[in-house]
């Protein structure tokens, strides 16, 4: 949706209906590119690693050089306390995507 909206990538895609933005009809990229804009990027999950293997992939690639592998292992086993607890206070309704 976002491709059709900026007017990029759309290929062989079928698209119909108007872009309008305050009520004009916007009907090339040029006169959306001041006003709107993003980035794509592709998935941020491997879909083979579980969870607590993703997290600390994660920490391992985004969290500081400076800080250590013990301490990045800490915080990720704290985000998975925190989310443990916040599931049981939420009770069995909550899901988390």
């Amino acid at each position: 949706m976002l491709n059709v909206l900026n007017f990029r990538n759309t290929g062989s895609l079928q698209s119909s209906g108007d872009i309008k933005i305050n009520g004009k009809t916007i009907t090339r990229f040029e006169k959306m590119a001041p006003l709107s804009g993003y980035v794509q990027q592709d998935d941020l999950f491997i879909g083979s690693l579980k969870v607590k293997e993703h997290l600390i992939f994660q920490a391992m690639l985004r969290m500081d050089k400076s800080v250590s592998k013990e301490d990045k292992m800490k915080r990720v086993e704290k985000l998975l306390k925190d989310v443990s607890n916040f599931k049981m206070l939420t009770g069995p309704k909550f899901r988390l995507i």
